[in-house]
């Protein structure tokens, strides 16, 4: 049994690829491009790589409903209408996105249970069929949808199914009683029993009932289906003859009688009919011959599934959408350029799928084809199988492992076949003889060409590489390569070349078959090849041939340099097998991704794939071949791929627009109709991590895109294949964002640009600068005023101690004279009270000496930092320690040395503590006293233990130094606390500091 066989190729969108349900009711385009999508779960928007998912968002009444989709339509202003459940429409905005519903002047309650359709017509009225129930028009000036806007009125008691306007503008409306046509222009009402326009269409058909579905195609063919009781009936009635043709048993046989249902009928571009509903997609051509079915549900990456067609659509390239029950379909008929040709004997329907090994044309314009499994084939120029005597012979001797064609200049036709074993058709005597010549020693012949000096050269599946005379027999091994021959190649000067798996490629002198070169990987940079496998070779030429290995080498032969095209200089891939050239100088190449042509003068390239029709990547090295009348054939792992190359190149074309479709500022969605409104889009410094998704717009063909940031970027960048272009961060300054496709020539074309700005951080503006001047300005004038200050006070303090010293001294030497006198006086009477005085004398000149020394300490601007005043401290301790043998110790805390206390503080401070050691050591002769100095928030703490002694009032001496002790700590506004017992005395001393 035959297998089906795809005419069509299909390209699938499924959940897998995004799309939110495979359940896909309707397709429509707007004016930029996009594809809309209505599925069972909501709306999304398609731009050819991404999906945009427009969401019923809870609380927001702009956003469209939740649930499902059952139509959508594009009105005259570009408002995209969305057909609900429940008979429930409105129209999104597709701008910002915002859903606006639209009432229907029925009873809910009746609309809720109602199936509906709607219809724009010629005039752009919107049109709502609520089925079995009523017609409503969309009014704008009201905004409702009512009967009231109709501008026919049914006949009483028919029900509306579906509503059709022709190219007349006479609206064809199916009702559950039959058909009803209106005149637009006669104001006319027609129907069965009441045909007052005298159509010939209601003549004809106006008996059926139940119409559930009309159509006028172009050629003005009317097409009708019905639901009798006996079941679906399917009409078409060319209105110019009055040819009537019933349907369903045509389209029923077309699929095996399996049970369907008929839903649409749409016309292509081509005039082409198509039908599909529910186990139904099939074409017909315009004059109703031709019926092809497409199959569903086949095997295949490029096959379509359907259980249901539920709409088809033709976009603006001409690709036809497909919405089914198992996702969303692509194809285009007008632009699959590829036709595969499946190998097939005469008169039988069987296909035969092994690789195909070769392709030739013989002299007589017949195309042999060899494979490895089922023998030779035979076709005519338009690829029909034909009857061969070489193909059916070679069936008798068991040919079935065929690699190489060749056929002479005598017309006898030789083939390599596997285990060394030759075939050759003798055109004089119409036989065919096996050969089995031990000089190939039953190595696989998979290469052969004619040196045009009578020899032919073979090439084996061990690297053997043979030159071989058919008119004795007899040949001679030239190489044994270890390497498989790919291709045996003949140039203009008659050189042979020898295409090899793991040795390179090695250019042969045709008369003794020596080696002129060997072209490896290894040596000087520019005389290598880029692979070790070369797959093909062609002369495209006189000095520069073309060589396939892992990318193009282009070898001038003059020089010995070559030139490289792969996929790091633009090359779509690097993965070729074989090359043909054609006569405008285009190299078609098949590759692992499909077909690829490029012309190395123009620099132009060029991919096709599925799209276009390719049905296949795997393609047969060493099988190739450009016909007589310019169509090229390449041998793939199952069939042919046959194109005319003239017909796929066009010479010169206009680059797509690049739309910016989306656009997210630090992951977060950008409303793009309000980003493209801006003349600038203004960014915050830390806000412009962004990704902008670009697109063309085009489903059939693929244009590379680029872009450039200019201000950031000097060059102009490839998208890849997702078409983003990515920022992670952005400096503060201007910028234009540009993209665009190239021109034929290389540059880009229409240039699509987006200004924007980022703002810079305050910290990096002019002002800023200009304040942060202004304050390091003023900063330093204040400095310069506190350090003025400081001196002026610092001089002032030294000022008032000195003036202070001055008096003190000055009193003390008072003292001292008037003592002396006294001490003088009392000499001779009261030696004893001399003595008294005299001691006195010398304690006040004791004394007045310390405070001296005190003060011209805290005065000198060494001493002006906390680790000399520690030192201070423990200097005056030691000499307690020295005077009075008793033990004095002190403690600082580390914390204190990065104190910095002023000159007046530090003064006061350290007569506090040496008041505080004479009143315990020298008055009291404390035995042991500890002194601690510590940090504790913000104060500076002087801590004394003397223990066993009390502090008297009565002492006079003491009482004085306390006096003056809590005088001193006044003046520095710190806080003296004595605690004195029979335990010992502590006196503690805070300071802020």
């Amino acid at each position: 049994m035959a297998q089906p066989h795809q005419q069509f190729l299909f390209t699938h969108l499924g959940v897998s690829d995004g799309l939110s349900s495979d359940n896909v009711m309707a397709v429509q385009q707007d004016g930029s491009g996009y594809i809309w999508i209505a599925t069972s779960s909501g709306l999304q928007r398609y731009d050819g790589h991404r999906f945009l998912t427009i969401r019923h968002e809870a609380g927001n009444p702009t956003s469209i409903p939740d649930g499902a989709i059952y139509n959508i339509a594009f009105d005259w202003k570009n408002r995209l209408w969305l057909l609900l459940g429940g008979t429930r429409i409105g129209w999104l905005d597709t701008r910002d996105l915002t859903f606006h519903e639209v009432p229907v002047k029925y009873p809910r309650e009746i609309l809720n249970k109602s199936g509906a359709g709607i219809y724009l017509d010629r005039d752009g009225k919107l049109m709502l069929a609520a089925v079995g129930n009523a017609v409503f028009t969309y009014n704008e000036e009201h905004r409702e949808f009512a009967e009231k806007h109709n501008r026919f009125t049914l006949p009483k008691g028919w029900k509306p199914i579906h509503i059709w306007q022709d190219i007349k503008r006479n609206y064809w409306i199916g009702c559950d009683s039959g058909l009803v046509k209106y005149n637009t222009h006669a104001g006319l009402m027609s129907y069965r029993g009441h045909n007052a326009d005298k159509d010939r269409i209601i003549e004809t058909l106006g008996n059926a009932q139940t119409v559930v579905f009309t159509y006028t195609d172009r050629s003005g063919r009317f097409w009708m289906t019905s639901w009798p009781n006996s079941g679906m009936k399917i009409w078409s009635l060319d209105t110019l003859t009055g040819y009537k043709k019933e349907w369903q048993n045509i389209l029923g046989r077309s699929i095996n009688n399996k049970y369907y249902e008929l839903r649409a009928i749409s016309e292509l571009s081509d005039s082409s009919i198509m039908f599909s509903g529910h186990n139904l997609f099939a074409r017909m051509k315009k004059d109703g011959s031709d019926l092809q079915v497409v199959a569903n549900n086949l095997p295949g990456e490029y096959s379509i599934r359907y259980d249901v067609v539920n709409q088809l659509f033709q976009d603006g390239e001409n690709n036809v959408w497909i919405s089914t029950n198992k996702g969303l379909f692509r194809f285009n008929p007008f632009a699959q350029l590829f036709r595969a040709v499946q190998n097939r004997r005469p008169s039988r329907d069987s296909v035969f799928e092994p690789d195909v090994t070769g392709i030739m044309q013989t002299s007589d314009g017949k195309i042999l084809v060899s494979t490895w499994g089922s023998g030779m084939f035979s076709y005519d120029s338009t690829f029909k199988a034909i009857e061969s005597k070489v193909v059916q012979q070679g069936l008798n001797e068991r040919e079935g492992m065929t690699w190489c064609m060749v056929q002479l200049s005598n017309g006898n036709i030789l083939r390599g076949n596997q285990e060394g074993t030759l075939f050759a058709y003798d055109a004089s005597t119409g036989k065919t003889r096996k050969i089995k010549d031990s000089i190939f020693e039953s190595s696989t012949i998979r290469q052969v060409v004619d040196d045009g000096k009578g020899y032919l050269w073979f090439g084996t599946q061990r690297g053997f590489v043979v030159k071989w005379n058919p008119s004795t027999g007899s040949g001679t091994v030239l190489h044994r390569l270890q390497s498989t021959v790919n291709r045996l190649y003949r140039d203009s000067s008659g050189v042979i070349w020898v295409c090899t798996t793991t040795s390179g490629l090695l250019r042969l002198d045709p008369s003794s078959g020596k080696i002129i070169a060997h072209y490896k990987m290894e040596g000087m940079p520019g005389t290598v090849l880029r692979g070790i496998n070369a797959t093909d070779i062609i002369q495209y030429n006189d000095s520069i041939f073309v060589i396939a290995a892992n990318g193009l080498n282009l070898l001038n032969i003059r020089t010995g340099k070559f030139r490289y095209f792969s996929a790091e200089n633009g090359l779509e891939t690097n993965d070729i097998t074989n090359l043909v050239k054609d006569k405008d100088g285009y190299i078609w190449m098949s590759t692992g991704i499909g077909i690829v042509s490029f012309h190395p003068v123009k620099s132009k390239l060029s991919l096709y794939n599925s799209a276009d029709g390719v049905h296949t990547n795997a393609f047969h090295v060493g099988s190739s071949r450009q016909l007589s009348d310019g169509r090229i054939a390449f041998g793939t792992a199952h069939d042919i791929l046959l194109f005319n190359p003239y017909s796929v190149t066009i010479s010169e074309y206009v680059p797509p627009r690049v739309f910016i479709s989306e656009m997210s500022l630090m992951s977060n969605p950008l409303k793009l109709d309000s980003v493209m409104k801006l003349k600038r889009v203004e960014l915050q410094h830390d806000e412009t991590s962004m990704v902008i998704d670009l697109s063309t717009l085009t489903y059939q063909n693929e244009y590379p895109i680029y872009y450039m940031m200019e201000g950031l970027e000097k060059t102009w960048v490839k998208a890849g294949n997702q078409s983003q272009a990515i920022y992670n961060y952005l400096p503060p300054g201007d910028y234009t964002f540009k993209t665009g496709c190239n021109n034929p020539d290389g540059s880009i074309g229409q240039i699509t640009r987006l200004n924007i700005t980022v703002k810079a951080p305050f910290w990096n503006t002019r002002w800023f600068y200009s304040l942060i001047g202004l304050a390091i300005a003023a900063g330093l004038f204040w400095l310069d005023r506190q350090r003025q200050q400081r001196m002026r006070s610092e001089h002032q303090m030294r000022t008032a101690i000195a003036g202070n010293l001055h008096e003190d001294v000055n009193t003390t030497l008072q003292d001292i004279s008037m003592l002396s006198e006294i001490a003088g006086m009392k000499a001779h009477t009261q030696p004893e009270k001399s003595k008294e005085y005299i001691y006195e004398i010398q304690r006040k000149s004791r004394n007045m000496v310390i405070a001296m020394n005190d003060v011209l300490w805290s005065i000198d601007p060494v001493n002006d930092n906390m680790p000399r005043t520690v030192e201070r401290i423990h200097e005056v301790a030691q000499a307690m320690r020295s005077r009075y043998d008793v033990e004095v110790e002190v403690d600082a805390d580390e914390t204190i040395h990065r104190l910095n206390l002023s000159m007046k503080i530090r003064l006061e401070f350290i007569i506090i503590y040496k008041l505080a050691i004479l009143a315990l050591v020298e008055v009291l002769r404390a035995p042991k006293t500890r002194v601690n100095l510590y940090y504790l928030k913000g104060k500076l703490y002087l801590f004394i233990q003397a223990s066993g002694v009390e502090l008297e009032r009565s002492n006079g001496s003491t009482f004085k130094y306390l006096a003056e002790m809590k005088t001193r700590a006044n003046s520095i506004h710190a806080t003296l606390n004595i605690q004195s017992g029979k335990s010992g005395t502590e006196i503690k001393l805070g300071v802020r500091v």
